[in-house]
């Protein structure tokens, strides 16, 4: 089965949602990993479609991150690893194989990466599959960026 993702930071965009949103249908999207979604009152607006359900962290600030999943897949979001700026969902497919997905927005004004981010990746089993997409606020030549940055180097040696 192949499964399409993509990963996006919306920086709190209404028009960038709409376009989101219409982008998962036309493409049939599996799941959107999303950063700094547009929020309103706390609550992740915008990315609302019959056929997909927005998975993230209530009760717990402003969300930077979110995750959008089709409404045919099985996801859950796992409460014990997610945060305001990173959420954790695990996907179960129909042929039985289950991983785990995340989206994480690393803000500059904190370490990269994250400690929620380092205590989840201690806390799964070699032989999870994990899939992390991020806004790391990083810059690295290796990545196509013009320069490189310290967080950069940060990141890229982040041991997993």
């Amino acid at each position: 089965m192949m499964f399409k993702v993509v990963q996006i930071n919306l920086k709190h965009s209404r028009i960038a949602s709409d376009n989101l949103r219409n982008l998962l249908v036309e493409e049939d999207l599996d799941v959107g990993i999303i950063q700094e979604p547009y929020v309103y009152e706390n609550e992740v607006k915008g990315l609302d479609n019959r056929g997909y359900k927005t998975i993230y962290m209530k009760d717990n600030g402003k969300p930077r991150s979110c995750l959008i999943v089709k409404n045919t897949i099985n996801a859950f979001l796992c409460p014990q690893f997610s945060t305001a700026d990173f959420t954790v969902a695990r996907v179960e497919l129909e042929n039985g194989k289950q991983f785990l997905i995340a989206s994480c927005y690393m803000a500059h004004s904190r370490e990269a990466p994250p400690s929620e981010v380092s205590s989840f990746m201690g806390a799964t089993l070699p032989h999870d599959t994990i899939i992390i997409g991020c806004d790391a606020n990083a810059r690295h030549s290796l990545w196509g960026s013009s320069e490189t940055n310290d967080r950069g180097i940060v990141i890229l040696s982040w041991d997993l």
